[in-house]
Formats: C-alpha cells, structure tokens, sequence
C-alpha cells in the first residue's frame, strides 16, 4: 500500500469513527427530550389531576380499576340467548351471506328441505351426509345456532368455529382455517363423543357439552342451554 492509499485508508476510518460518534450523540439527545416530555408531562398531568375535585378524582380512580377489571376477566366467547330473547328472535337472521359467499357452498340442491338460512342448511345436509338421522342432524344445526348467536359471534365469523369447541388446554375458543373445516370438526364432535355414545337428548347432552357451574362460566349463562336449544330444536322440526 503506497503512502497516498495509506492516507486515504485513515482518513475514512476517521471520517467513519467521527460519523458513527455524531449518531451516537444524536441518539442519546432524541433520547434524553423523550425522557424531559415525558417527564413534564407526567408533572403537569399530577398537577391538573391534584387540582381536580375529589368527586372527579374518586370517578376517575374507579372508572380505571373498573376497565382493568374487565380487560382481564373476559366473558366467555360464546354467545348464549335467555328464553325470552330466544322467543322474540326466532326470526333467523340471514345477514351471514357474505361468508357463505367467500367459501364453497355445500348446499345439496338434491335435497328438499330447507330451513330458511344457508348455514343451517350446510349444517344440516352435512351430517345427513356424515350418517347422522334427521333428528340428529336437526339438533346439530339448533346447537350451533345457540352456540353462535345465530351465527353472528365473533368465534363464528372470525375463527369459523361453529359450536364454541375449544381448544385441547381448554382456554381458548379453537381457530379453523376455512368455513368446512370448522363444520366438519362441528359434526365429528358430536357424533363421536355425544351421538355415537348413546346421547340423543338435549338435556343429557347439554349436562356434557354445557354444564352448569362450569368454570369457564362465570356468568352462569349455561343454565339456558337447553332451553335455548330446544327452542331452535321445536322450530326447525317444524319446518322438515
């Protein structure tokens, strides 16, 4: 390396050493009026509220303890209607066919019965189609419809999960990749740890599926399971 290289070589490792010494100093200024806003600030907020009337003051203590409260103590997911609102809503809601729409329909249009919304009759041709009987089949759709609010819930819509199946730990609402996925896994559930072991009744599946004083019921709402079930169950019999 000849003396000019040399020179040129150190003079951009001076020029490199003195740029990364300016960021340095840049970033440890940004930091340091970060740290004096927020210090002002945290200041003048103890000042406004110190001067705030007590009565404001306990408002606004209990106002964040209250949201703290429910941020952490969630309800359970699943949508469950008291017999009353069951009976003033027996209307089936046919606002869900945009979902319907996005996914592959497996409506048989061999089959004649209809029950007045898309999701109840995928529900009902598929476990015709998995071997379950009418009645069966009836009752598969009346306990999705409970469990999903009439397919308006946030499990349904966003996780594709057709009857507030959870997850193996049991914590959380189970996640489903597409509308049949969910549907499919639905009917197996049913079938082979209710149906298939000799639960036909809506009382003794609700006992199993949704019991009373549940854990994972803090708002005691599966007392009306089976009413609510019932209700769905009466109404599309009526209609097969």
């Amino acid at each position: 390396m000849t003396r000019v290289q040399k020179n040129k070589h150190l003079r951009k490792k001076h020029y490199f050493k003195e740029y990364i010494k300016t960021l340095l100093y840049f970033i440890i200024g940004v930091i340091y009026i970060i740290y004096l806003l927020i210090k002002n600030i945290n200041k003048i907020v103890i000042k406004l509220f110190k001067k705030l009337p007590k009565i404001l003051k306990v408002i606004i203590i209990y106002t964040m303890i209250i949201l703290s409260i429910l941020y952490i103590v969630k309800p359970r997911e699943t949508i469950i209607y008291k017999q009353k609102v069951l009976k003033e809503n027996i209307v089936i809601d046919n606002n869900n066919n945009d979902n319907i729409e996005q996914t592959n329909t497996i409506i048989d249009n061999n089959n004649n019965i209809d029950l007045q919304n898309d999701n109840a009759n995928n529900i009902y041709n598929k476990a015709i189609e998995k071997g379950l009987s009418k009645e069966q089949a009836i009752l598969v759709v009346s306990i999705s419809r409970h469990e999903t609010g009439n397919w308006t819930s946030k499990a349904f819509n966003d996780k594709n999960n057709f009857g507030g199946i959870m997850c193996n730990h049991a914590s959380e609402i189970k996640r489903y990749s597409t509308y049949e996925e969910g549907l499919d896994d639905f009917i197996r559930v049913l079938k082979t740890y209710y149906f298939d072991m000799g639960l036909n009744e809506i009382a003794a599946i609700g006992a199993k599926y949704c019991p009373v004083g549940a854990k994972n019921d803090p708002n005691g709402l599966n007392k009306y399971w089976v009413g609510g079930v019932t209700e769905f169950y009466n109404y599309y019999m009526q209609l097969v």
